[in-house]
């Protein structure tokens, strides 16, 4: 995993650490959900988030420039 990678998930994981119960449970069932998902199932849940992040705003904290 290049070092770029490691800083946005590092960055993820101290997000998640942050967050309160509900939202936790949230988090891990939609994640089981992905990871169960066929490939195709996991483009749809994709664009889902995708699609809920723009409309709501995601409260995702912000990517390096590089890890595009």
């Amino acid at each position: 995993m290049k070092s770029i990678k490691r800083e946005d998930v590092r960055r993820i994981l101290i997000h998640f650490a942050g967050l309160g119960a509900p939202a936790r449970v949230e988090f891990l069932a939609a994640m089981n959900e992905y990871l169960f998902a066929s490939p195709q199932r996991r483009r749809v849940i994709m664009h889902a988030w995708k699609e809920q992040g723009q409309t709501q705003g995601d409260g995702v904290p912000p990517a390096s420039p590089d890890s595009a």
